[in-house]
């Protein structure tokens, strides 16, 4: 039997002009704790997403190619930890793959961690309501869709991936119709 381990956030505390978000450690043996898992082999809500660029973008825009999503938040040191190994990743595939980051943390907050920690991806913010939708609750997790827009694989946060299994998963979305 397998067990993984991830962030959840537990609890969001405002007080005065900060945010305070309380991280909590999970731990899932075998089977999974998310809703997300429900979209294995089946579309994703077409939410319409904020861009850092305010403009409006649809997952079901990007068809045609795989996509490629990381889902994080700029409080998530696993989560940027991972960033020079998908930058990497997304250099290789940059012109076969959309990369995709979404996160629920607002404009200034994904802006100002990127001054400091790059990623190149394209940035989808202010997601929670599509966070939510989707039942995402740890992180950081993996998906990608295949060309239809399919989810093809999900991986369950902090799970030891490979940039060999990735790239694999990726190839084989790549050859798919």
């Amino acid at each position: 039997m397998t067990a993984s381990f991830a962030v959840q956030i537990k609890e969001e505390i405002v007080r005065n002009d900060s945010l305070i978000k309380v991280f909590e450690w999970k731990k899932s043996e075998g089977g999974y704790l998310e809703k997300i898992y429900e979209y294995k082999g089946k579309k994703l809500p077409d939410y319409k997403f904020k861009t850092l660029e305010k403009e409006k973008l649809g997952l079901s825009e990007l068809e045609g190619k795989p996509v490629f999503i990381d889902l994080w938040f700029t409080s998530c040191s696993p989560c940027i930890a991972k960033f020079p190994e998908l930058n990497k990743i997304a250099k290789k595939y940059k012109e076969e793959v959309h990369f995709v980051a979404i996160t629920f943390d607002s404009s200034p907050e994904v802006e100002k961690l990127l001054e400091k920690q790059h990623l190149d991806f394209l940035h989808l913010i202010d997601a929670r309501p599509f966070l939510e939708e989707i039942g995402q609750q740890l992180y950081p997790k993996y998906v990608l869709l295949d060309k239809s827009g399919k989810v093809v694989f999900i991986n369950e946060s902090f799970k030891s991936v490979e940039k060999k299994e990735l790239t694999k998963v990726i190839d084989d979305a790549l050859k798919s119709n």
